[in-house]
């Protein structure tokens, strides 16, 4: 019988812009995740000073990637073994890493009722916008453990190029759901932010086809 191990280790960086307090997809067995949110503090109880503690404080957190941010690292390893006529990947471990950073408004206890409305508006989209990308990491992670599990090869020799083949088809898939979630919101969330805010969820397709 042959055994084997392998493992493949991704970081990527999301688009400038972040979660809200929806619930997350489930994830399979064999996947851990680490999650943190951090904030930076905002100032000001006008709509222009807001505007300009946000710019500066954005540029100092950010470093320029804008007023939000979602970055990830996602690492997996597996096992192989030699099952009579094929070989197959026996076990899947994932472990992925999601941080969402936004800004925190600290003068909001001596601001006017309506700019707080407006400020809860603006977050709103903020987080929700860097969820979606949370949101697309966790099921990035459960479509790789699924189709990692479908891998047979007459021979071991060659499973971990197929695995590697298959990871490198699951992120480019979800690279390009990314990439289009960020053109499509692109200019909808600002400080201020518009009377009309721009539907968020527009989201078709958040799991791409297999």
């Amino acid at each position: 019988m042959l055994l084997g191990t392998g493992a493949l280790v991704l970081i990527s960086w999301g688009c400038a812009q972040s979660t809200g307090a929806r619930a997350l997809p489930p994830l399979p067995p064999g996947v851990t995740a680490v999650v943190t949110d951090l904030t930076y503090s905002v100032t000001g109880t006008t709509v222009p000073e807001i505007s300009l503690s946000l710019g500066r404080a954005a540029a100092k957190a950010l470093g320029g990637r804008g007023v939000g941010l979602h970055t990830s690292r996602l690492g997996v390893s597996y096992q192989w073994e030699q099952q009579e006529v094929y070989c197959k990947i026996t076990s899947v471990f994932i472990e992925l890493e999601s941080s969402i950073q936004v800004p925190r408004w600290t003068d909001r206890g001596a601001a006017d009722f309506t700019l707080i409305v407006m400020w809860n508006r603006y977050v709103t989209a903020l987080l929700d916008h860097e969820y979606t990308h949370r949101e697309y990491l966790y099921r990035r992670a459960t479509d790789l453990t699924r189709e990692l599990y479908r891998i047979e090869s007459p021979t071991c020799s060659s499973i971990q190029a197929m695995a590697r083949s298959t990871e490198t088809r699951i992120r480019d898939q979800y690279r390009r759901l990314n990439e289009q979630f960020d053109e499509e919101t692109r200019g909808y969330i600002g400080w201020p932010p518009s009377q009309e805010p721009p539907e968020q969820r527009r989201r078709a397709g958040l799991q791409p086809a297999s």
